[in-house]
């Protein structure tokens, strides 16, 4: 039957690693520098993320926002619309002209 570690033999690993570090300040330095490095930096980056991706948008019914572009031929680029432009063409075109 395959025997887990013990919480003494645990300890004793855990000594042994901080005499290590005792005689070596120079890598226990870097070791903890390589550590405060690394979690400051994926901290940064999910706050980040979470700021730009995840959190909800500051808008009501911001699941409702859309870009409205136009491509007047069929090699063109899309180029955005303006609003004055969007608010013309409602007044002056029915939806399905709009769509299509």
């Amino acid at each position: 039957m395959a025997r887990g570690i013990a919480l003494t033999d645990w300890l004793n690993d855990l000594r042994r690693i901080a005499r290590g570090f005792a005689r070596q300040p120079g890598v226990t330095a870097l070791v903890v520098l390589t550590l405060a490095l690394g979690i400051g930096l994926n901290t940064a980056a999910f706050s980040v993320a979470y700021g730009v991706l995840w959190r909800p948008l500051a808008y009501p019914d911001a699941g409702r926002l859309v870009t409205v572009v136009a491509r007047y031929h069929e090699n063109d680029a899309p180029s955005l619309v303006s609003p004055d432009q969007f608010r013309d063409w409602t007044e002056r075109l029915r939806v399905a002209d709009l769509v299509g």
